[in-house]
Protein backbone atom coordinates (compact mmCIF):
# COMPACT_ATOMS: atom_id res chain seq x y z
CA UNK A 1 0.00 0.00 0.00
CA UNK A 2 1.29 3.37 -0.76
CA UNK A 3 2.27 5.80 2.32
CA UNK A 4 -0.11 8.25 2.70
CA UNK A 5 1.74 11.92 2.04
CA UNK A 6 0.45 15.30 3.37
CA UNK A 7 -0.83 17.96 1.00
CA UNK A 8 1.53 20.99 0.69
CA UNK A 9 -0.58 24.04 0.34
CA UNK A 10 2.15 26.36 -0.60
CA UNK A 11 2.51 24.75 -3.48
CA UNK A 12 0.40 26.56 -6.14
CA UNK A 13 0.18 23.45 -8.28
CA UNK A 14 -1.28 21.46 -5.42
CA UNK A 15 1.48 18.43 -5.48
CA UNK A 16 1.82 16.15 -3.20
CA UNK A 17 5.70 16.52 -1.57
CA UNK A 18 7.14 14.10 1.36
CA UNK A 19 8.87 15.35 4.02
CA UNK A 20 12.18 15.64 1.88
CA UNK A 21 10.07 18.05 -0.55
CA UNK A 22 8.89 19.75 2.91
CA UNK A 23 12.31 20.44 3.99
CA UNK A 24 13.64 21.52 0.45
CA UNK A 25 10.46 23.80 0.25
CA UNK A 26 10.38 25.41 3.37
CA UNK A 27 13.78 25.48 3.89
CA UNK A 28 14.14 27.31 0.63
CA UNK A 29 12.31 30.33 2.65
CA UNK A 30 14.23 30.51 5.59
CA UNK A 31 17.89 30.67 4.36
CA UNK A 32 18.54 26.92 3.32
CA UNK A 33 20.80 27.23 0.44
CA UNK A 34 18.75 24.96 -1.60
CA UNK A 35 17.42 27.84 -3.34
CA UNK A 36 14.35 25.97 -5.64
CA UNK A 37 10.91 27.62 -4.90
CA UNK A 38 7.55 26.04 -5.93
CA UNK A 39 5.64 29.22 -5.99
CA UNK A 40 3.98 29.23 -2.44
CA UNK A 41 0.49 30.77 -2.35
CA UNK A 42 -0.68 30.27 1.14
CA UNK A 43 -0.38 28.28 4.30
CA UNK A 44 0.14 25.34 5.55
CA UNK A 45 -2.98 22.96 6.67
CA UNK A 46 -3.96 23.66 9.97
CA UNK A 47 -2.50 21.02 12.84
CA UNK A 48 0.93 20.98 10.65
CA UNK A 49 3.84 22.92 10.59
CA UNK A 50 7.10 22.27 9.02
CA UNK A 51 9.89 21.20 11.52
CA UNK A 52 11.99 22.73 9.03
CA UNK A 53 10.87 26.24 10.04
CA UNK A 54 11.39 26.01 13.88
CA UNK A 55 14.81 24.34 13.07
CA UNK A 56 16.47 26.82 10.91
CA UNK A 57 14.92 30.07 12.54
CA UNK A 58 15.88 29.33 15.88
CA UNK A 59 19.02 28.01 14.58
CA UNK A 60 19.75 31.47 12.69
CA UNK A 61 19.06 33.11 17.07
CA UNK A 62 21.75 30.75 18.67
CA UNK A 63 25.22 30.56 18.23
CA UNK A 64 25.81 28.36 20.74
CA UNK A 65 27.37 25.16 19.38
CA UNK A 66 25.01 22.84 22.07
CA UNK A 67 22.44 24.22 20.08
CA UNK A 68 24.11 24.04 16.80
CA UNK A 69 24.65 20.17 17.93
CA UNK A 70 21.21 18.93 18.45
CA UNK A 71 19.65 21.59 15.68
CA UNK A 72 21.74 19.86 13.49
CA UNK A 73 21.07 16.33 14.73
CA UNK A 74 17.13 17.56 14.38
CA UNK A 75 17.40 18.00 11.46
CA UNK A 76 19.07 15.09 9.65
CA UNK A 77 16.44 12.99 11.73
CA UNK A 78 13.67 15.05 10.14
CA UNK A 79 16.09 14.56 6.56
CA UNK A 80 15.89 10.70 7.66
CA UNK A 81 11.99 10.64 8.14
CA UNK A 82 9.65 9.60 5.26
CA UNK A 83 6.01 9.53 7.37
CA UNK A 84 4.53 11.19 9.64
CA UNK A 85 4.77 8.18 11.69
CA UNK A 86 8.75 7.27 12.41
CA UNK A 87 10.04 4.62 14.05
CA UNK A 88 12.65 6.53 16.65
CA UNK A 89 15.79 3.16 16.49
CA UNK A 90 15.36 2.82 12.91
CA UNK A 91 15.61 7.00 12.31
CA UNK A 92 17.70 6.95 14.16
CA UNK A 93 20.33 4.39 13.12
CA UNK A 94 18.59 5.68 8.99
CA UNK A 95 20.39 9.38 10.21
CA UNK A 96 23.73 8.04 11.49
CA UNK A 97 22.67 9.22 15.20
CA UNK A 98 23.22 7.23 18.48
CA UNK A 99 19.71 6.33 19.93
CA UNK A 100 20.74 8.12 23.02
CA UNK A 101 21.42 10.98 21.33
CA UNK A 102 18.26 10.65 18.64
CA UNK A 103 15.69 10.16 21.97
CA UNK A 104 16.97 12.69 23.72
CA UNK A 105 17.19 15.37 20.71
CA UNK A 106 13.62 14.77 19.88
CA UNK A 107 11.99 14.60 23.16
CA UNK A 108 14.07 18.19 24.02
CA UNK A 109 12.40 19.32 20.10
CA UNK A 110 8.61 18.04 21.54
CA UNK A 111 8.62 20.15 24.98
CA UNK A 112 10.72 23.07 23.76
CA UNK A 113 8.05 23.44 20.67
CA UNK A 114 10.40 23.07 18.06
CA UNK A 115 8.64 20.71 16.53
CA UNK A 116 5.17 22.16 16.46
CA UNK A 117 2.27 19.07 16.95
CA UNK A 118 4.76 16.41 17.49
CA UNK A 119 4.46 13.82 20.22
CA UNK A 120 6.26 10.62 21.22
CA UNK A 121 4.72 7.51 22.73
CA UNK A 122 5.40 6.75 26.15
CA UNK A 123 7.76 4.18 25.50
CA UNK A 124 9.85 6.13 23.60
CA UNK A 125 9.45 3.91 20.17
CA UNK A 126 7.81 6.25 17.79
CA UNK A 127 7.84 10.03 16.88
CA UNK A 128 4.53 11.14 15.33
CA UNK A 129 5.02 14.59 13.77
CA UNK A 130 1.34 14.77 13.65
CA UNK A 131 -0.13 14.25 16.96
CA UNK A 132 -3.54 13.39 15.30
CA UNK A 133 -1.79 10.19 14.03
CA UNK A 134 -1.10 9.35 17.50
CA UNK A 135 -3.44 6.16 18.42
CA UNK A 136 -5.86 7.45 21.37
CA UNK A 137 -4.43 4.47 23.61
CA UNK A 138 -1.09 5.99 23.32
CA UNK A 139 -1.52 9.47 24.01
CA UNK A 140 -1.23 10.42 27.44
CA UNK A 141 -4.19 10.64 29.81
CA UNK A 142 -5.17 14.19 30.56
CA UNK A 143 -5.05 14.85 34.21
CA UNK A 144 -8.67 14.58 35.40
CA UNK A 145 -9.50 18.38 36.50
CA UNK A 146 -11.13 18.57 40.52
CA UNK A 147 -14.57 19.66 40.22
CA UNK A 148 -15.08 23.25 41.48
CA UNK A 149 -15.46 23.13 45.34
CA UNK A 150 -18.87 25.06 46.10
CA UNK A 151 -18.35 28.67 47.70
CA UNK A 152 -19.10 28.40 51.77
CA UNK A 153 -22.01 29.69 53.47
CA UNK A 154 -21.53 32.39 55.21
CA UNK A 155 -21.96 30.34 58.50
CA UNK A 156 -19.56 27.91 57.30
CA UNK A 157 -17.31 30.31 56.46
CA UNK A 158 -16.90 31.80 60.25
CA UNK A 159 -16.74 28.45 61.61
CA UNK A 160 -13.49 28.47 59.87
CA UNK A 161 -12.50 32.16 60.75
CA UNK A 162 -13.20 30.99 64.49
CA UNK A 163 -10.83 27.56 64.29
CA UNK A 164 -8.37 30.00 63.09
CA UNK A 165 -8.34 32.41 65.42
CA UNK A 166 -8.78 29.55 68.37
CA UNK A 167 -5.80 28.04 67.00
CA UNK A 168 -3.30 31.24 67.03
CA UNK A 169 -4.87 31.66 69.94
CA UNK A 170 -3.01 28.37 71.29
CA UNK A 171 0.26 29.22 69.52
CA UNK A 172 0.46 32.63 71.39
CA UNK A 173 0.06 31.15 74.24
CA UNK A 174 3.81 31.29 76.06
CA UNK A 175 5.74 34.03 74.50
CA UNK A 176 3.93 36.62 76.55
CA UNK A 177 4.17 36.47 79.87
CA UNK A 178 2.09 34.72 82.53
CA UNK A 179 -0.49 37.51 82.65
CA UNK A 180 -1.15 37.82 78.63
CA UNK A 181 -1.50 33.45 79.09
CA UNK A 182 -3.91 33.86 81.96
CA UNK A 183 -5.93 36.07 79.14
CA UNK A 184 -5.36 34.78 76.99
CA UNK A 185 -6.78 30.93 78.25
CA UNK A 186 -9.46 32.76 79.28
CA UNK A 187 -9.94 34.83 75.90
CA UNK A 188 -9.56 30.78 74.29
CA UNK A 189 -12.58 29.90 76.09
CA UNK A 190 -15.25 32.46 75.62
CA UNK A 191 -14.48 33.11 72.08
CA UNK A 192 -14.89 29.00 71.41
CA UNK A 193 -18.69 29.68 73.43
CA UNK A 194 -19.46 32.11 71.14
CA UNK A 195 -19.04 30.35 67.97
CA UNK A 196 -20.20 27.29 69.41
CA UNK A 197 -23.33 29.32 69.87
CA UNK A 198 -23.66 30.74 66.73
CA UNK A 199 -23.11 26.89 65.00
CA UNK A 200 -26.19 25.77 66.70
CA UNK A 201 -27.87 28.97 66.19
CA UNK A 202 -26.80 30.33 62.63
CA UNK A 203 -29.87 32.76 62.63
CA UNK A 204 -27.63 34.77 65.02
CA UNK A 205 -24.98 35.03 62.60
CA UNK A 206 -25.73 38.97 61.78
CA UNK A 207 -25.13 39.78 65.70
CA UNK A 208 -21.77 38.83 66.13
CA UNK A 209 -20.88 40.41 62.67
CA UNK A 210 -18.70 43.47 64.32
CA UNK A 211 -17.44 40.83 66.52
CA UNK A 212 -16.36 38.72 63.39
CA UNK A 213 -15.10 41.87 61.16
CA UNK A 214 -13.52 44.15 63.49
CA UNK A 215 -13.01 42.87 67.43
CA UNK A 216 -10.98 39.55 66.01
CA UNK A 217 -8.97 40.91 63.40
CA UNK A 218 -7.74 43.80 65.80
CA UNK A 219 -7.36 41.87 68.46
CA UNK A 220 -5.08 39.58 66.05
CA UNK A 221 -3.31 42.50 65.21
CA UNK A 222 -2.19 43.41 68.99
CA UNK A 223 -0.89 39.72 69.72
CA UNK A 224 1.29 39.88 66.52
CA UNK A 225 2.75 43.53 67.81
CA UNK A 226 3.36 42.22 71.01
CA UNK A 227 5.00 38.97 69.71
CA UNK A 228 7.16 40.96 66.71
CA UNK A 229 8.88 42.52 69.99
CA UNK A 230 10.88 39.43 70.46
CA UNK A 231 13.22 39.08 74.04
CA UNK A 232 13.87 42.45 74.08
CA UNK A 233 13.55 43.78 78.21
CA UNK A 234 13.71 47.39 76.50
CA UNK A 235 11.10 50.36 78.44
CA UNK A 236 9.80 50.63 75.62
CA UNK A 237 8.85 47.20 74.42
CA UNK A 238 7.90 46.27 78.34
CA UNK A 239 5.64 49.22 78.48
CA UNK A 240 3.90 47.02 74.37
CA UNK A 241 3.30 44.15 76.38
CA UNK A 242 1.92 46.13 79.47
CA UNK A 243 -0.53 47.76 77.03
CA UNK A 244 -1.43 45.14 75.41
CA UNK A 245 -2.25 42.46 78.67
CA UNK A 246 -4.12 44.80 79.94
CA UNK A 247 -6.39 45.27 76.55
CA UNK A 248 -6.74 41.59 76.82
CA UNK A 249 -8.35 41.92 80.34
CA UNK A 250 -10.93 44.33 78.66
CA UNK A 251 -11.67 42.26 75.22
CA UNK A 252 -12.69 39.07 77.49
CA UNK A 253 -14.73 40.98 79.84
CA UNK A 254 -16.62 42.28 76.28
CA UNK A 255 -16.32 38.84 74.60
CA UNK A 256 -18.08 37.54 77.86
CA UNK A 257 -20.42 40.69 78.29
CA UNK A 258 -21.63 39.29 74.32
CA UNK A 259 -21.92 35.80 74.84
CA UNK A 260 -23.87 36.67 77.78
CA UNK A 261 -25.96 38.81 75.66
CA UNK A 262 -26.35 36.08 72.66
CA UNK A 263 -27.36 33.86 75.66
CA UNK A 264 -30.19 36.11 77.44
CA UNK A 265 -32.08 36.35 74.19
CA UNK A 266 -32.29 32.31 73.94
CA UNK A 267 -33.34 32.15 77.39
CA UNK A 268 -36.42 33.96 76.77
CA UNK A 269 -37.07 31.86 73.75
CA UNK A 270 -36.76 29.13 76.08
CA UNK A 271 -38.51 30.65 78.46
CA UNK A 272 -41.71 31.15 75.99
CA UNK A 273 -41.33 27.85 74.71
CA UNK A 274 -41.80 26.22 78.28
CA UNK A 275 -44.96 27.94 78.76
CA UNK A 276 -46.62 27.38 75.86
CA UNK A 277 -45.43 23.69 76.40
CA UNK A 278 -46.67 24.05 80.34
CA UNK A 279 -50.00 25.76 78.58
CA UNK A 280 -50.47 22.76 75.90
CA UNK A 281 -50.21 20.22 78.77
CA UNK A 282 -52.62 21.51 81.60
CA UNK A 283 -55.04 22.17 78.33
CA UNK A 284 -54.60 18.81 77.60
CA UNK A 285 -55.13 17.62 81.23
CA UNK A 286 -51.92 15.82 81.39
CA UNK A 287 -50.52 18.06 84.54
CA UNK A 288 -52.06 15.85 87.17
CA UNK A 289 -52.93 12.91 88.03
CA UNK A 290 -50.82 10.80 85.42
CA UNK A 291 -52.35 7.78 85.83
CA UNK A 292 -56.34 9.11 85.63
CA UNK A 293 -55.08 11.40 82.65
CA UNK A 294 -54.61 8.15 80.64
CA UNK A 295 -57.37 6.30 82.31
CA UNK A 296 -54.32 3.24 83.67
CA UNK A 297 -56.35 2.39 86.91
CA UNK A 298 -57.55 -0.69 87.29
Amino acid sequence: MEKRRPDCRHCADGGRLDLHGLLRHHGARHGHPDRRRCGAAGAFPTGFYSPADSVWSIHAGHAGLSLYGRFSRLRRLLRAANDWTCDLPALARKAQIKQEKAYETVAKAVANGDLPNAAISDDYSTLYLDDSLMPTAAKPAAAPQAEPAEPLTDAEQFRREGMDFLNYLKVCRGKLGTDADEELAAMQKTCASIMGFVHNHPEQLNRVRRFREYYLPTNRKLLDTAQGLGDTDSANAAEIRRDITGILHTLNQAYEKLYDTLLQDVSMDVSTEIDTLEAMLRQDGLTHDFEADFNTRS
